[in-house]
This record gives structure tokens, sequence and C-alpha cells, in this order.
């Protein structure tokens, strides 16, 4: 049986839905902060003028095309979870190393820290959610009794008896 959001968050096995949503906005706001952190270490890596301009907008824009093609939720190319939690690192820390460069030594290391948790969290409950959303078996709507032939022959249970029934001598 699939069960819907709310129904899968019942079992326990995946993040209470304000946490859920919390995380998710936070990724949100450090894929923000990562594409910033870009611009800004764009904008200071050169001397001249041009060099700062072009570094500050390409740098961001080709993390953003990778993460569209590689890691966003729709990718255009679709990698398994590996794939895409080896591009996440990848950009993040790319975020991380650039501010560390401009000597802002605590932010980069928070801003990784931050980074590495909330994607572990987020990875474990979607694929939690993804698990339980989809890989519960369906149930037959009313149990046999135990002894009511008529029961199990009915039902959606199989038929355990006639298997053993057959397979011994």
């Amino acid at each position: 049986m699939a069960l819907n959001d709310d129904q899968a968050r019942a079992t326990g096995l995946t993040l209470p839905q304000p946490l859920h949503l919390a995380n998710e906005g936070l990724a949100f706001l450090l894929e923000l902060v990562m594409v910033a952190s870009l611009a800004w270490w764009g904008s200071q890596a050169v001397s001249g003028i041009a060099g700062r301009i072009a570094l500050a907008i390409l740098t961001p824009a080709a993390a953003v095309i990778i993460w569209a093609l590689l890691a966003a939720p729709r990718a255009r190319i679709q990698l398994p979870l590996p794939g895409v939690l080896a591009v996440k690192a990848v950009v993040f820390a790319g975020a991380a190393v650039a501010v560390y460069s401009m000597g802002h030594h605590a932010l980069a290391i928070g801003f990784a820290v931050v980074t590495a948790v909330n994607t572990a969290v987020a990875t474990v409950d979607r694929q939690a959610l993804m698990t339980t959303r989809a890989g519960l078996p369906d149930a037959p709507e009313e149990l046999p009794q135990v002894g009511d032939e008529r029961g199990l022959m009915g039902s959606a249970w199989p038929n355990w008896h006639r298997w053993h029934d057959i397979l011994t001598p």
C-alpha cells in the first residue's frame, strides 16, 4: 500500500513535518549562500575590474549550471544517490574553500560543517520517506481467523497450507 507523506511520517522513520520543512528550508538557504560565496570570491580573486566582474558572474553561474544538471531534485541528468552527493560535496566544498582562501576561516569551516550535517540529515530523511512511502506491501482488508478455512481461502493471504500439502510427501 502506497502511503502519502503524512502517513509515511507517522511511521516514525522520517523527520516530523516541521523539522523536515526547516531542514529543507536550510538546504535552500545554504545553496543561496554557496552561490553568494562564489560570487564574493570571484569579486576578490583578481586585481583587474574586468576579471573581478567575470569571475563574480562566471564562477557562481558554473556552480548553478552544474547543480541544475546533476544535483537538483529535477536535475536534467539523473545520477544515482552517491553521484548526487559527490556533486553536492564538490560544489559546497568549492564555496567553503573560496571563503577560506579569502581569510574567513571560521566562516568557511562553519559553512562546511552546517552544510555537511544538513545534507546528511536531508539525505537520510528523503530516503526514509521514499522507502516508507512506496515500500509497504498491501495488507489484506480482513485477516483470516485460525481454523476458518473459508477465511483462508477467500482472503488475500496465500494458502500456505496448500503449498505444505503439495511439497510434503
